[in-house]
């Protein structure tokens, strides 16, 4: 009897973990791409719908190249595009985070993020991007 209750407890807490646990990440919903930027050749991601009036991020980790490995300072630009709306973008290196700021950015919508190497190169970079979109 004593046994069946505690299994009973462990069940039900593991249970309630896992549903906070998926609460919390549903949250917060973060589009995570491998990519090769060019320098001054944008390439663009598929739409993404905002549910969420928030600000939007984007960051970028194990940037490389084929001599470079890690490229600290490798520059990947990234824009946000709604629509016709086109905003100025933001730069940032590997390890690094930064917000879009433009006010339209904030709300719902269907979202593209475009990204180039912004340092003058011949080679490409390598990245691991996070486009933060749905943030709480």
């Amino acid at each position: 009897m004593r046994n069946r209750r505690f299994f009973q407890t462990f069940f039900l807490a593991t249970a309630i973990s896992i549903i906070l646990g998926v609460a919390v990440v549903a949250a917060e919903e973060v589009y995570e791409f491998g990519a090769v930027a060019k320098f001054q050749q944008y390439f663009e991601t598929i739409d993404r719908t905002k549910t969420t009036e928030s600000i939007q991020r984007f960051g970028v980790s194990n940037v490389f190249t084929s001599i470079t490995n890690p490229c600290n300072d490798c520059m990947i630009g990234a824009k946000l595009k709604s629509g016709q709306n086109v905003d100025s973008g933001i730069t940032v290196k590997n390890g690094e985070t930064s917000d879009f700021w433009h006010n339209w950015t904030i709300l719902p919508g269907t979202y593209k993020l475009l990204w180039t190497r912004m340092d003058f190169s011949p080679l490409n970079a390598n990245f691991r991007g996070h486009w933060y979109y749905n943030l709480p």
